[in-house]
């Protein structure tokens, strides 16, 4: 049957098809730690002179850490890495660790093509599974095929003493940038040794979490239990306590407005805030149930936009007749967007720029309905897909729809309008174990969006 042919790698989309197709072995030839970087050399044994069409997630795993890096030539930007060809038949993946540790190392290819938007051309690969909605989970021979040829599998990380950091006065982290994060294991006692460097602010985290804020509450549904924290080196995430964060955000609407994607993000703020939503009575009925009131004078709600046409046939209607007269009234609105990105991926990067030039249209035309009164709009990125979930929802699509949403907020803000950007892209790239299909992350994946979005929204008295 099916499942046994998968565990039998049968199923897989892995070296031994790209072997056969195009002839090339890609292996790590070299490990080289330089300064605080480690570089990983790859080169093709074959040297069909095609290695510029491979895409790369590397992994890295310690007790206390979860990092990655996720690179296309074409599509996304860097986090804690980066990518660079050194010649036909070479590629440098460039990790920049934030913590010391011991660290297995998992290197997969992602994606082979024509290139890395997704033009495809008479052999395209996308390794794992030929399973639709597939993950490492479901498919572990597949997820190994796609892991390339490496002489062991753990590195450890000693920094040099110029790269320890003093972290007692940093400011709070308010921009929705996730590029330079890292995920800790949350800790009760102490940090530990790994975890040295962000000791004397980390601390103090702990304590603060764990006394003011239920965790808990808004890490549903998640692929396995998990206690994981979402942290920045430059920057602080103030925990708000429910109270402290209706304080802050009292007298305000917030409309999220999107996919799935967009609708968990609203269901995990509304925990935050505290009170329970259920996300499948909101998928189900989102005119009923997707309205939340957490006070007298504090609105959230969700309007649902899964593809280009529900904006203006859905959104745009429920958003004149339930809202506009009462935004008009406050004189403000905050709008939590991504405009249905993971249902439009396809479009992310086609001849016509067809997302680029609908999103700007949806930005001008929300703008002109909102005014006069301002608009926040937030446009959060798609999440990293690590799985091939149908053939158009790819990491490399998903890493390009990222790129032209953050260009996006850096071109249009005026008098009513002010853009922000919450990228949800690098927040999951190493939260492998958050996700159950690849594209939506539950768990701490997603209760830190929560996080962020409030840490954008709000600011620390800290």
């Amino acid at each position: 049957d099916q499942k046994k042919k998968d565990e039998q790698g049968e199923w897989c989309r892995g070296w031994p098809l790209l072997h056969e197709k195009k002839n090339m072995i890609p292996i790590i030839s070299q490990v080289t730690t330089l300064g605080n970087e480690v570089h990983f050399d790859i080169v093709d044994c074959n040297l069909q002179k095609k290695i510029e069409q491979l895409a790369m997630w590397f992994t890295f795993k310690s007790k206390d850490v979860r990092d990655a890096v996720a690179w296309t030539l074409g599509g996304g930007f860097e986090g804690n890495g980066g990518l660079h060809l050194l010649d036909t038949n070479r590629i440098r993946v460039v990790w920049k660790p934030s913590l010391e540790g011991v660290y297995i190392v998992e290197p997969r290819l992602l994606y082979f093509g024509k290139d890395q938007c997704g033009h495809l051309d008479e052999f395209s690969l996308y390794l794992g599974s030929f399973q639709q909605r597939a993950t490492h989970f479901d498919s572990p021979n597949c997820d190994k095929l796609s892991f390339l040829a490496m002489n062991y599998s753990t590195i450890e990380i000693k920094f040099e003493k110029s790269h320890q950091g003093n972290y007692h006065h940093l400011p709070q982290c308010r921009d929705g940038k996730t590029t330079n994060g890292v995920w800790l294991e949350k800790i009760e006692k102490s940090v530990g040794d790994a975890l040295a460097r962000l000791q004397p602010f980390l601390n103090k985290r702990y304590t603060a979490k764990k006394s003011k804020f239920k965790w808990d509450a808004i890490t549903i549904n998640s692929a396995q239990e998990d206690t994981w924290f979402f942290e920045r080196e430059d920057c602080f995430y103030s925990y708000f306590s429910p109270r402290q964060a209706k304080e802050c955000l009292n007298e305000n609407i917030i409309i999220f407005l999107g996919d799935s994607i967009v609708r968990l993000v609203h269901v995990a703020f509304a925990h935050y805030l505290g009170v329970h939503v259920d996300d499948q009575n909101i998928k189900q009925d989102p005119d009923r149930y997707g309205t939340v009131q957490i006070s007298n004078h504090l609105h959230i709600a969700y309007l649902m936009m899964w593809e280009p046409s529900d904006f203006y046939r859905r959104a745009l209607p429920d958003l004149k007749k339930n809202w506009l007269q009462r935004i008009h009234t406050q004189g403000s609105v905050i709008v939590v967007a991504n405009f249905g990105v993971i249902h439009q991926l396809f479009d992310t990067c086609d001849n016509n720029n067809t997302f680029a030039s609908n999103l700007q249209k949806n930005i001008d035309t929300l703008s002109t309905i909102i005014f006069p009164a301002t608009l926040h709009l937030i446009l959060i990125a798609p999440t990293f897909t690590n799985g091939n979930r149908v053939d158009q929802i790819h990491t490399t699509r998903s890493q390009f729809a990222t790129k032209i949403m953050s260009q996006h907020t850096t071109s249009l803000n005026d008098n009513n309008t002010r853009l922000s950007f919450l990228d949800l892209n690098h927040l999951t790239t190493a939260r492998f174990d958050g996700t159950k299909d690849g594209v939506h992350f539950t768990g701490s994946s997603l209760a830190a969006s929560a996080l962020i979005l409030l840490n954008m929204l709000c600011t620390s008295s800290q």
